[in-house]
């Protein structure tokens, strides 16, 4: 009966695209083969958060067991904690939507930032992973940043711009 239920749920399409809260899920998935860029990067790990939507991603030269538990280590466990559950396709494509969701988002976004030039994708992977951090998602109208640090960016306009929320900082009580 348990079995049958977990199928059922497995079925769910929120169920496939949220975790109950942050960090307790994660998925996983490897782009590429990309042009090859600076440093001879020629993929992208990349993990996402289901709850609050967060991406972490790293070029890699190559793909290697240890690259992918390096990467895990260092960017979902040694920073978040251990989650419950880390999902990977395991090679199958199209296998987990929320992370083909964001490689597409990531790709679409670098071939936006570059145009024709594709072998600066590195550089501008940082760029394309704040915007993405910074926006607004649908599934819960919040953006993946203030649900992971409980306060909003600041983006660079504020930073020169006066704006209510740079003039409500009391600098004493920071």
């Amino acid at each position: 009966m348990h079995e049958d239920a977990k199928r059922e749920v497995e079925k769910f399409d929120l169920c496939q695209v949220h975790g109950p809260w942050p960090f307790y899920q994660w998925g996983m998935d490897i782009l590429g083969p990309l042009p090859p860029a600076r440093g001879g990067a020629k993929f992208v790990i990349v993990a996402i958060d289901y709850f609050t939507k967060w991406i972490k991603a790293k070029p890699l030269v190559k793909i290697t067991c240890k690259e992918v538990i390096h990467f895990a280590m260092d960017n979902i466990i040694f920073r978040f904690g251990l989650p419950r559950v880390i999902v990977t396709d395991n090679g199958a494509q199209l296998a987990n939507r929320l992370v083909e969701r964001a490689n597409r988002s990531l790709m679409e976004g670098i071939k936006t930032r570059l145009g024709r030039e594709k072998a600066g994708w590195v550089d501008e992977l940082p760029n394309v992973l704040w915007a993405h951090r910074t926006s607004i998602k649908q599934s819960n109208e919040e953006t993946p940043f203030s649900l992971t640090y409980s306060s909003e960016a600041f983006i660079l306009a504020e930073i020169g711009i006066p704006t209510y929320r740079t003039l409500m900082i009391r600098e004493g009580y920071n």
